[in-house]
């Protein structure tokens, strides 16, 4: 007992769809002209600046089993399950940063977290590119410090690691 079900399109609607279809396809074409031409520039500049690519990353999976919380430390041990991961490696969330590998033994890591009073990372504000140190004091938030005075940041500006000291890759979120 199959019923045949009917659709109806009025000329009107299709037309409406049809217009508003063409208009996105003319700003996609135009952000895509853009993007190729930012591409070519890019290119020519790295050229010109002989920038070499830095090699491209790779990511172990790992679940924390503890959290280690106290008024001297902030830090977690986590299972890798794998033996290459080494001392001073990036930890990172789903947000971005969350630390660095202090510790390596069997397949288990210890990650020394930002919010560490230890833990002091070399960090801009992205948009305006002021540059500071994020460092940690036992609390569950961590401190901008070593700021211009002047700077001018707001609640909501996006963190992201500077590249400084060669210990976090820049532009990393926080």
């Amino acid at each position: 007992n199959i019923r045949k079900i009917r659709c109806r399109f009025m000329p009107r609607e299709i037309h409406k769809d049809n217009i508003k279809l063409r208009e996105e396809n003319r700003r996609l074409n135009t952000i895509y002209d853009k993007f190729r031409s930012l591409e070519v520039e890019n290119k020519l500049m790295a050229d010109l600046l002989n920038y070499v690519t830095p090699p491209e990353s790779t990511f172990v999976t790992a679940r924390v089993i503890a959290e280690e919380g106290d008024a001297f430390s902030h830090s977690m041990i986590a299972y890798t399950g794998d033996e290459n991961v080494k001392k001073g490696q990036v930890a990172l969330a789903d947000k971005g940063v969350v630390g660095r590998v202090d510790k390596v033994a069997n397949n288990y890591v210890k990650v020394i977290l930002v919010t560490d009073i230890n833990s002091k990372i070399p960090v801009m504000v992205e948009d305006t590119r002021v540059r500071g140190i994020l460092s940690g004091d036992n609390s569950t938030m961590p401190k901008l410090v070593f700021i211009p005075l002047d700077a001018k940041i707001n609640i909501g500006d996006r963190i992201v690691t500077s590249g400084v000291a060669g210990v976090f890759p820049a532009g990393l979120p926080i």
